[in-house]
């Protein structure tokens, strides 16, 4: 996160310029059936998740892009963005964005508001943090992007 000592300045040679944009990708909620389960998976055990949500590993398939949140989808074109590949995915580059504050008071607030507000769950299979760094030293901007993927079993 940012410093405190000067707001957005993330240490003596470079600073924030832009705000910060969290775009999340997230997969549909299914009912679990035996498409879902594990084969090997008794009856006996396997009757007791019919019914409930599952959450799929992500694909074009699975995108989520109704409204969360009260939030609505953005797509890529929009936001400016091109889909990026990552180790396991080719996450769509549209998603649910999110604009934080470069100030670290500000970032830290609205951070600690979006884990309140469960702004990741199960359906989430990426966080994407995007921002853009000036060195008055190098006189360089420096595009900045953190991936975050998450797997259907959680693991970030």
């Amino acid at each position: 996160p940012p410093s405190e000592a000067a707001g957005s300045v993330l240490s003596a040679q470079n600073k924030i310029v832009t705000k910060i944009r969290m775009r999340q990708v997230r997969v549909k909620a299914v009912e679990c059936n035996s498409l879902h389960l594990n084969p090997r998976l008794d009856s006996e055990r396997a009757t007791g998740l019919r019914g409930r949500q599952c959450f799929t590993k992500y694909d074009r398939a699975s995108l989520d892009t109704g409204e969360f949140q009260g939030t609505a989808y953005v797509a890529g074109s929009v936001l400016g963005v091109k889909a990026r590949s990552a180790l396991v995915n080719a996450y769509d580059a549209g998603g649910f964005v999110q604009v934080l504050s470069p100030n670290a008071t500000e970032f830290r607030a609205r951070l600690a508001q979006m884990k309140a507000d469960r702004w990741t769950d199960q359906a989430t299979r990426a966080v994407f943090l995007d921002f853009t760094v000036f060195n008055p030293s190098a006189d360089q901007f420096v595009s900045v992007r953190f991936l975050f993927a998450f797997a259907p079993y959680g693991a970030v």
